[in-house]
């Protein structure tokens, strides 16, 4: 996140902010999605890959309705 506030200097409107509740993208320009299983002792990286995947298809999908309400 540190990354995103020294790049927000730059950028007219800019907040950054972490949230849990999707609701409040809707109308947001941009939205970055920092998420990711931590990896298990052992664990190939396939799994962790194929956890991570499980992870993103529940996290996208509401989050795509919720910014595409903002839409239009």
């Amino acid at each position: 996140m540190l990354d995103l506030q020294h790049a927000a200097a730059f950028l007219p409107r800019t907040r950054i902010q972490a949230l849990t509740d999707y609701s409040v993208t809707a109308g947001f320009d941009l939205c970055i999605v920092t998420a990711g299983a931590h990896q298990i002792h052992g664990e190939s990286r396939l799994n962790l890959l194929q956890r991570n995947v499980t992870l993103f298809h529940k996290i996208i999908p509401p989050l795509v309705r919720y910014l595409s309400q903002g839409a239009g």
